[in-house]
């Protein structure tokens, strides 16, 4: 099956199509089994799945796709809504919502105000595919010379940051950043049998080529601020 897009998890709830010529072909075949039960048994499990997968391919498959997933987006809406049907006569806190709709660590309380704000956390997943092709180039790289891989991590990283750096996402992006600095390391060490690279010298090179992350898309209010730096607005 093809997966389901970030992109394409917006859609309608209700919706109705016509029925296309393979799906009614598999459901006819599904009823025909009707007139002779012996073949139920063997034919039935089969023609279910295909029945499946045709509604799968359908123009709402995109949409049947998401509700089986069990951590998508429509599974954690639903757990938060049997939560507050559950504690629909009591004070429910947006910790407890958090923790049944499965969204842990996304939410944070600001110290300033006491209100929650949202958290925009790069996917562990899409991280750590990341990682892994990083350690495969470093391989395909190994016995390049050391400043040209320095140079190609620094356009990675700095390209990654660049895009994934937003407020609240700095932890995460450190880990990233350390978890490049020790694939390097293990790719310079097996460069050669003999190779005892040290963490006080590595330390040198991953300070020189691999950036450390820093926020680049502040708030709307705090690029703002930066510009203007106290003057009017329309001056």
């Amino acid at each position: 099956m093809p997966p389901v897009r970030e992109s394409e998890q917006k859609g309608i709830g209700i919706t109705i199509n016509p029925m296309t010529d393979s799906l009614s072909d598999t459901l006819l075949r599904l009823l025909s089994l009707l007139d002779t039960p012996t073949d139920i048994p063997v034919l039935g499990p089969m023609i279910e799945r295909e029945l499946l997968y045709r509604l799968l391919l359908g123009p709402q498959g995109r949409l049947l796709r998401q509700i089986a997933q069990p951590d998508g987006a429509l599974d954690s809406v639903r757990r938060a809504v049997a939560c507050i049907r559950e504690n629909y006569n009591s004070r429910l806190r947006i910790e407890a919502l958090c923790d049944a709709s499965g969204r842990v660590g996304q939410f944070s309380i600001s110290a300033n105000s006491g209100g929650f704000q949202i958290l925009r956390l790069t996917v562990k997943k899409r991280m750590r595919a990341t990682l892994l092709a990083i350690r495969d180039e470093l391989k395909r790289r190994r016995h390049e010379p050391v400043r040209v891989v320095g140079q190609w991590l620094n356009r990675v990283v700095t390209g990654y940051f660049n895009y994934h750096a937003v407020p609240g996402n700095l932890i995460r992006l450190g880990g990233f950043s350390l978890a490049v600095c020790r694939l390097w390391r293990q790719a310079l060490k097996r460069r050669s049998q003999r190779n005892r690279l040290q963490w006080s010298r590595y330390g040198r090179l991953a300070d020189l080529y691999i950036p450390r992350p820093r926020n680049a898309h502040p708030y709307p209010e705090d690029r703002f601020a930066s510009r203007t730096q106290g003057r009017s607005r329309m001056r």
